[in-house]
């Protein structure tokens, strides 16, 4: 029962923005923002006894979004055309739900959901502005110390330091030298095209390093 609830509950988003109009990716990414609803009432309603009602409801919202928010993202990516919003919200509401899971059911596999999600929904609004190719070098470099200053901050933070949450810092660190890896390597390539973007995007991450 908790599982067709949600699910209901689910359609009736993707409905809203059907009733609205919106173009597929939308409506697409009205089930990641759903997945990410039902990931926060999963945190809200985790103390409730498992017999009951809401103890069902919390353990389908827990479930659920787990296979729902990647089939969604899956999905947004094959929308066709060249479309960028749509993608951005539905990473970012996948970025969102799984921070949230893994605040509330600690879990290093979380962290890296949500942070790669964040990046996925970095691209794609650099994708929405229209930003040249040869600058994604740079947008790299800018982003890849926000990520590791983000990965210390959360290290201060983090007050339970048990095995799943001791990976919290090195999950985000990851993204950050991923970052710098990309910056480096798209960087080079960059000099072919417009040599200041390249040679920006390199002292950038000189910079980090």
């Amino acid at each position: 029962f908790a599982y067709l609830t949600l699910i209901g509950l689910a359609n009736t988003a993707v409905a809203f923005t059907s009733l609205l109009g919106a173009p597929l990716e939308w409506r697409i990414a009205a089930i990641t923002a759903s997945g990410a609803v039902m990931m926060a009432a999963a945190g809200g309603l985790k103390r409730r006894p498992p017999e009951s009602m809401l103890g069902e409801i919390a353990l389908a919202a827990r479930r659920l979004p787990q296979l729902a928010v990647p089939i969604s993202l899956f999905l947004v990516l094959l929308v066709p055309g060249n479309p960028a919003f749509g993608q951005m919200a539905a990473f970012l509401f996948a970025s969102i739900g799984y921070g949230l899971l893994a605040e509330y059911f600690p879990s290093v596999v979380f962290v890296h959901a949500a942070m790669w999600s964040s990046v996925g929904a970095i691209l794609f609004a650099l994708k929405a502005v229209a930003l040249p190719g040869e600058w994604y070098a740079t947008a790299a470099a800018v982003l890849a110390p926000v990520y590791l200053i983000a990965g210390r901050a959360l290290r201060q933070r983090l007050i339970d330091f048990a095995p799943p949450r001791r990976g919290y810092q090195g999950a985000v660190n990851l993204v950050g030298f991923g970052l710098v890896i990309v910056a480096i390597i798209a960087g080079f390539i960059s000099l072919i095209v417009d040599v200041w973007a390249g040679v920006i995007a390199l002292a950038l991450t000189s910079v980090v390093l």
